[in-house]
This record gives structure tokens, sequence and C-alpha cells, in this order.
């Protein structure tokens, strides 16, 4: 073979390896665009008897392959969540064996080695943020489009597409669009619009929360706000109209609060006018939560009540030299503790939320490094309305859902935009 055979063989070569990374890359990017709709939605014909979301378990099934072949090293950060499972799978497989469940720790195992690729695709530069900020967008818009679907078609009798129909009556039009109720529905719109206004304020330039006038100056930015303000006002969920204000408070200044108050004011007056079941329960549940009395929470609103009661009643009862505490106490621990101390609930299905089950099955330990990882990945210095969201998010959802994890890796995106955008802008200043 001679010189230009060989040079020639050698393009080729060289042409088809950029065509193979072109490929991968391609393939990562459809990968990583499913699996942030799949955390954000859930389709009852994607659901199990158990309600677990099977579409998303079969993308995240994917999460080790790309990681392997894809990662050259993990990040130093990496090894934060990597300790915390390892420890959950230490404290279920060694020390409690006898209630140990290979699929719940596999489960969890799924949802951290997700969150670590969905990390290292980032730092590939797969995702932009114009791109983020634009499928967050649509995937608002398609809530609150589908959720006039939804209601059109209960109004004219007809079966609407990812309806269960467990309500009738009053509580027909409770409907949970792309979701699988009401209250997950609020959830994921909350994450979805949080990261959204993140995303803001990174292209606005603000350090801090984005002004009102400032967000509502584009007009894309009413549409997208006037798309969420629907959906969670008439999906008829208390989770909702609390998030709705939640989120609403992310805009008050001192000088706002009068604007504040006449919009809450007006928003329960039309609740109230209308009979919107979820702005009605939301007022009259808000004050028995200050009270944090568990009898009043259940005797005003028992279905909200379950998202905090599990959390009153471990702090009541928590003791701090029990090594049940720290190291926990297996599989289903939570479900022994809380047995008949929560009234109108099967008690095999009574667990709580992070704070409770997650401290009763694996221990103070494990929520401590959850804590860490969610600190370091999630939380925006000097940005305290990031707690906020966190501890809205964690009070009511479990270790092995995708509301929690949806939260930690939008909020890990939108962190991870706004600080390689400070480091693009303290380099340029630096030239």
């Amino acid at each position: 073979m001679n010189v230009s055979d060989q040079s020639h063989t050698v393009l080729m070569k060289a042409s088809l390896s950029k065509d193979k990374v072109g490929a991968l890359s391609l393939l990562k990017k459809i990968w990583l665009y499913l699996i942030l709709f799949s955390f954000s939605t859930t389709f009852i014909f994607f659901m199990g008897n158990d309600q677990r979301n099977y579409l998303l378990i079969a993308l995240m099934f994917w999460s080790p392959f790309f990681l392997l072949i894809s990662c050259i090293y993990l990040h130093k950060k990496d090894l934060i969540p990597l300790a915390m499972i390892f420890f959950m799978s230490f404290t279920a497989a060694i020390l409690h064996h006898d209630t140990f469940r290979s699929s719940t720790l596999f489960y969890s195992w799924m949802f951290v080695l997700t969150f670590i690729t969905i990390n290292l695709f980032l730092r590939q530069n797969l995702l932009s943020l114009f791109a983020f900020r634009s499928f967050l967008q649509k995937m608002i818009a398609a809530y609150a489009f589908f959720l006039f679907y939804q209601q059109i078609s209960i109004f004219l009798g007809i079966p609407a597409l990812n309806d269960r129909g467990i309500y009738d009556g009053k509580t027909a039009f409770k409907l949970a669009a792309l979701a699988s109720e009401p209250s997950h529905t609020a959830r994921f719109l909350l994450i979805l619009m949080y990261a959204y206004t993140g995303c803001e304020e990174i292209l606005a330039g603000v350090k801090g929360r984005l002004p009102l006038n400032l967000f509502w100056k584009k007009n894309d930015n009413k549409f997208t706000l006037v798309f969420f303000l629907y959906c969670m006002l008439t999906c008829l969920s208390t989770t909702a109209v609390l998030f709705c204000f939640v989120y609403l408070l992310y805009f008050f200044r001192r000088k706002d609060f009068i604007l504040l108050l006449v919009v809450s004011c007006f928003i329960f007056f039309l609740g109230f006018y209308f009979e919107n079941e979820g702005v009605i329960r939301a007022w009259n549940f808000i004050p028995a939560l200050l009270s944090f009395d568990v009898d009043t929470l259940v005797q005003v609103d028992h279905s909200a009540s379950l998202r905090f009661i599990h959390t009153i009643i471990l702090w009541h009862e928590i003791n701090l030299t029990d090594f049940i505490i720290w190291f926990g106490g297996g599989n289903d621990a939570a479900i022994d503790f809380f047995w008949g101390k929560i009234p109108g609930v099967n008690p095999e299905l009574s667990t709580g939320g992070i704070l409770s089950a997650l401290v009763l099955d694996y221990g103070l330990i494990t929520l401590i490094l959850l804590f860490v990882t969610i600190f370091s990945f999630c939380y925006r210095k000097k940005q305290l309305f990031d707690l906020i969201i966190i501890g809205s998010i964690c009070i009511a959802v479990s270790f092995n859902t995708q509301v929690l994890w949806q939260m930690m890796i939008f909020m890990t995106i939108v962190k991870y935009f706004m600080t390689t955008n400070i480091e693009q802008t303290e380099n340029n200043e630096n030239r």
C-alpha cells in the first residue's frame, strides 16, 4: 500500500470515528430530553399497580450504560450522592438484611445514577440554557392546553385521556393534565415554573430574585405565567393553590405587600365565588397547618394533612440516642413506626415523606447525605428562596419518587448554568 492509500485509509477511519461520536452525541441528547420529559409527566397507561412510572424506569435503566461509555472520570461532587447510595446499600443489605428488598434498593440506585449521568451530560455541553428554557416553556404550555382539553371533555361528557375517572359529581373537574393526580400536577408545575424563572434570572443578569416588572416585560413570560396560574387554580388541588402562593412569594418585596395582598384576596374571592374546591380547602387548611397539631390538621382536611403529620409525629417522638434513628430500621420500618397513628389510612401505605420515611428506613445519616447532595448541587448561594422550594417539595415526598428527583435535577441544571454564566462573565472581565 502506497502513502496515498494509507493516508486515504486514515481519513476514512477518522471520518467513521467522527460519525460514531456524532451519533452517540445525538443519542445522548435524545435520551436527555426524554428523561427530562418523563420526570415532568406521568401517563396512566405507563403506570403499574404500584403507581410507578414505567416509562421513566425504562429510560433510567440506560443511565449506567451512558455513564460507562461517557465518563472518563467523576467530578468530586458526584462522590456525595454515591456515598449516600452506598450507605443506603450498607444499612439495607448488611445491617437489616432480614427486611432487605433488592427491588427497592435497585430503584434508588437508578435515580442516583440517572442524576449523576445528567450532571455529566451538562458538563459535556449537551444542553444549553436557551434549549432548557424553551423546554420548560413548552412543558408548562402543554400542561395548560392538556388540562383545558380534559376540562372540555368532562364538560361534554366525553372520556378524557390520562384521566383515571376516580372523581365524580362536583369533583369531576379535579383533573391532573399530564400527571397521575392533581397534587402531582402541582409539584411538577412548581418545579418547572421555578426552573423557568431561574433561567430568566440568568438571562437578565440578576443576582438574587428577579423583580416582577422585569419578568413581566417579556410577552412569552406573560403567557407562561398565565398558563401556570391557570393550571394551579383550576385543577382543584389544595396543594396546587398552596404552591401557587409559594411561587408568587418569590416576587414579593416590601413595597409589593399591598399588591400581593390585593392579588391574594382577589384569588380567594374568585375561588369562593365559583366554589373552587382547592381554594376553599386551602383557606381552611392554612390556619390549621400553622397550629402544628395533628388532630386539628386531620379534622380540617384529612387528605392535605397526610403531607405533614408524619413529620410532626416523628419530631415529637424522635430520640437521637436510638441506633435506629442514625442507621435506620430497614425496609418498612416507617410503616411499623406509624402503624395505627395515622387515622383513615391503610397502615401499609402510611410511611410519610423524606423527613420521616428515610430516617426510619435508612437512618438520619442517609438523610444528612441527601441534604448535603441537595445543597451541593441545587442550592444557589444568596438565593434563599431555593430553600423554600426545596422544603415545599421534600416535606411530603419519599426518596424513590420522581418528584424529588425532578426537583433535584431541574434545580441542578439551573445552578449549573448560573455558575458557568458567572465564570464566563468573570473571564471576560479579566481579559
